[in-house]
């Protein structure tokens, strides 16, 4: 794949070129008259202007096709983005509304904008000073942020597909091309599904999700077959899989979509997981960059030559025979 100077240097700066890529071919593949919608404030555009115009054509050399909206007083400074945009052949509509951000927002998302980043230099949304990677409804932020926070939700309320994100100026392009971002994300809380059965039809929705997550194919087909439990997001962008067995629950499969990595889905997944069962155990490759995650939930593991084995609320007297039915039990996928 072809980049420019620009962004091979943005590529070293995030140093995970696999994910940069991976969202480039997503936002390339998708419709709509521009990928995403840019909102500074004014003082973002009063302090930061050569920044964001970088920002701005460098997503433009990378070929996406971004619109930048500026409102209220941050509209005195559209002249001037549209003169440096059109003087380096960057292909950025600026638009302008002088009255009502939330307005111009719900225009622009009627006509089929999915994707928006709020900039501002105070950057993430904050609880007592704590910035938040990801906000719900019924989080409580500082007063800075609550009319920022009360919109994005007022927003999603409408139109539950939105993604909504706030970062500052300088941490755009990290905040777009990585998993774990660079901002805070306004979500709506995760709607996990507990089923005991799977249709025809959500068995292969499954079967794709988890491919898909873990990038290798499935080999055993009676895989479902052995699941007593199935905890999956309602459309489907993360699930567990659980086991019965006769030393207690064995979590089978813990898979997140890429689109969804960074969202609090596997968050929420654990959480409704484990107050619903209590005791899980589960295996992971050593080499998965998963395991510094489950290391920090699991009450403890031991490592092994190919696996290491977690366990959590387990009965310690069980131990042994749960390490060994986790070591011994054969691959799911193929290698």
């Amino acid at each position: 794949m072809f980049f420019s100077d620009t962004a091979k240097l943005f590529l070293e700066s995030i140093g995970r070129s696999q994910e940069v890529e991976h969202y480039l071919r997503r936002f390339r593949s998708e419709g709509g008259a521009f990928f995403a919608l840019i909102v500074p404030d004014a003082v973002s555009c009063r302090l930061e202007f050569e920044l964001l115009l970088f920002q701005l054509k460098s997503l433009s050399r990378l070929g996406l096709r971004p619109a930048l909206l500026l409102t209220g007083t941050a509209v005195q400074f559209s002249q001037a983005f549209q003169h440096e945009l059109a003087q380096s052949g960057s292909d950025v509509p600026v638009i302008s509304e002088e009255t009502s951000l939330i307005n111009a927002l719900h225009d622009l998302v009627a006509q089929g904008v999915r994707r928006i980043h709020f900039l501002r230099r105070r950057g993430m949304i904050a609880n007592e000073g704590s910035a938040l990677a990801v906000c719900a409804p019924d989080e409580p932020v500082d007063a800075e942020d609550r009319m920022l926070t009360a919109l994005a939700f007022q927003m999603l309320e409408r139109q539950r597909d939105l993604h909504l994100s706030v970062c500052t100026p300088a941490n755009l392009l990290k905040e777009i091309f990585t998993v774990k971002g660079a901002g805070t994300l306004f979500r709506r809380p995760t709607v996990i599904v507990h089923y005991r059965k799977l249709t025809s039809d959500q068995k292969e929705r499954l079967h794709m999700l988890i491919e898909q997550s873990f990038g290798r194919a499935l080999a055993d087909v009676n895989l479902f077959d052995r699941v007593s439990d199935f905890y999956i997001e309602e459309q489907f962008t993360g699930a567990v899989l659980l086991e019965a067995t006769q030393y207690g629950l064995y979590l089978s499969k813990f898979a997140v979509g890429v689109d969804a990595r960074g969202s609090g889905v596997a968050q929420d997944l654990w959480q409704r997981v484990l107050a619903e069962t209590g005791a899980l155990f589960w295996r992971s490759r050593r080499t998965n960059s998963i395991h510094r995650w489950y290391e920090k939930i699991a009450d403890g593991f031991q490592r092994r030559s190919v696996w290491n084995i977690y366990w959590k609320g387990v009965d310690l007297s069980l131990l042994p025979d749960l390490i060994r039915f986790a070591e011994e039990k054969a691959p799911d996928f193929v290698d």
